[in-house]
């Protein structure tokens, strides 16, 4: 018999390969708006926009083979979510000392786990 957790390795490592595709084109977007003078919310939530669309797609085609009819309201509302934890984390290790480059990729780690586990468990339910 097959254990749910063997099942669950080919999942993860399709949500690694989109993701990593994905956090690389919104980490270099959320640098270079940092770059040129946005702060870390608005750089955030440009980063955000730019690949929420992006990876609905992919994420839930390629990752979760699900439909994605009528799964966009929950994909944002978890977004939502997903953006003010990564503030959060932000804030966080500004406020610990790090600089913005740095703390917004350190908060990378949680809110991708993050990530996952909303997906998997409310947007893209089987």
């Amino acid at each position: 018999m097959i254990s749910r957790a063997h099942l669950l390795v080919p999942e993860l490592l399709r949500f690694g390969v989109v993701g990593l595709i994905n956090t690389a084109v919104s980490y270099g977007l959320y640098s270079l708006l940092i770059f040129v003078g946005f702060g870390y919310p608005a750089a955030s939530f440009c980063a955000l926009c730019t690949g929420i669309v992006w990876s609905f797609f992919t994420q839930g085609r390629l990752v979760f083979r699900q439909r994605l009819q009528g799964r966009f309201p929950r994909y944002l509302l978890v977004w939502c979510l997903l953006y003010f934890a990564n503030l959060g984390f932000i804030a966080l290790l500004i406020a610990l000392g790090a600089g913005p480059y740095l703390a917004g990729f350190i908060a990378i780690v949680p809110v991708t786990a993050l990530s996952f586990l909303l997906q998997r468990h409310f947007v893209f339910v089987r």
